[in-house]
């Protein structure tokens, strides 16, 4: 395929409503010099080369166009100190990830060798789709060997949405671009606005069938909708009205999507999961999110909708465990240098259908190991032609 010119990214810092994405910080353009490192007083490299985590925070650094030090600590509830956060594991890793986006916003060029070099170094071919049109403009990513002559082989799809407030390039650092060469499977990231829900009914079959006809090796009885914030909310919303073609989602930071407090131009309805096929789903939220956490009543009440849709029990308020709910299982395990707090729900056959995750001490943003651990869950569920759900090839 022919390598599309690439246009230039204009970062327009918001605030956000009701909390369903990335609180930007405001711009500036003043140009203050930039920090010194233990290597040189007059460093004037890349941000995702400055030796000194600390200065990946630095608004300095990259041109003024954000603060990421600012932006996470304002998407920290009371309880969240950006500065441990910073100096623990958890936040070390999750900065290095978020690098591979300020590195795209700091040189202000979408199309730029920095950026371009940035995935073709790992086997990854990253295009951009429709520059012009605002509205159905995305990228892709692709590895190098899929689409090698005489490689008829079809990959699984994701789909992956940003946070309201942010751009498409804010879905890099949500991980699937970096694990996906290993793990065989493309990623398609649409630049989306508003709710997200509109574009979820109105774009989401067209961008499927664009990738087809442009001779992406798609395999679509393998489509996967991940998303953070309200780029989870487009997940949730989108897999319900395509419930026939989406096998499962992936999701982080969107829990009061599923109450009754937020604001939204459209809610699940019951008539919507009345028509809808069960689709598996992971959710995970951090335990210092300013706005998601934790589980309120009205959520939980969503939450067993969507519970009852995938054919498992209810989730009952408990003070036993830190979801705030019990679940068939419950489990901690130690990832990323934090705990991790699982909730499975299985159905009568015992398919692990829906899982919950609280990350102690994340704040509203994902967490290093969520592209992995939600595509470890999506992997085996796929659909067959008519719809129906199938687990490792065999109907749930």
């Amino acid at each position: 395929m022919k390598k599309k010119v690439l246009g230039i990214l204009l970062v327009v810092a918001m605030t956000l409503q009701n909390g369903t994405g990335i609180v930007m910080a405001e711009v500036t353009n003043e140009q203050p010099p930039a920090p010194a490192t233990s290597e040189s007083e007059d460093y004037q490299g890349d941000v995702i080369d400055y030796p000194d985590k600390n200065l990946w925070f630095d608004t300095t650094v990259y041109g003024g166009f954000m603060n990421a030090y600012e932006i996470v600590k304002n998407n920290g509830d009371d309880t969240f100190d950006i500065d441990s956060f910073i100096n623990s594991e958890l936040g070390e890793l999750t900065f290095e990830r978020i690098k591979d986006e300020l590195c795209v916003l700091g040189d202000n060029q979408w199309g730029s060798d920095t950026v371009i070099n940035q995935w073709k170094e790992k086997g990854i071919i990253e295009e951009i789709h429709n520059p012009e049109d605002e509205k159905n403009v995305y990228l892709t990513f692709v590895s190098d060997y899929m689409m090698e002559d005489g490689n008829e082989e079809k990959y699984p799809l994701v789909i992956d949405y940003h946070g309201g407030g942010g751009s498409l390039f804010e879905s890099i650092d949500h991980g699937f671009v970096h694990i996906s060469y290993d793990n065989k499977f493309i990623v398609a990231c649409p630049e989306v606005d508003g709710t997200k829900t509109a574009y979820a009914e109105e774009n989401l079959e067209s961008l499927i069938d664009e990738l087809v006809e442009q001779g992406y090796p798609v395999d679509e009885s393998r489509i996967y909708l991940v998303g953070h914030s309200m780029g989870g909310i487009a997940s949730l919303y989108g897999s319900l009205l395509h419930s026939d073609k989406i096998a499962a989602i992936g999701i982080s930071g969107c829990s009061g999507y599923f109450g009754t407090t937020m604001n939204f131009d459209t809610s699940l309805t019951e008539e919507m999961y009345s028509n809808a096929n069960p689709v598996p789903m992971y959710l995970q939220i951090g335990t210092c999110d300013n706005n998601q956490w934790p589980f309120k009543e009205d959520v939980l009440n969503g939450v067993n909708s969507w519970l009852k849709l995938d054919g498992c029990k209810e989730a009952i308020a408990s003070d036993d465990n830190i979801l705030g709910f019990e679940a068939d299982e419950v489990y901690e395990e130690q990832i990323d240098g934090t705990t991790y707090t699982f909730g499975d729900f299985n159905d009568e056959a015992g398919n692990n259908m829906v899982k919950f995750a609280a990350v102690e001490g994340l704040p509203h943003w994902v967490s290093p190991s969520y592209s992995a651990i939600a595509w470890e869950f999506m992997k085996s569920y796929s659909r067959s032609e008519d719809g129906t759900l199938l687990k490792d090839g065999n109907p749930v």
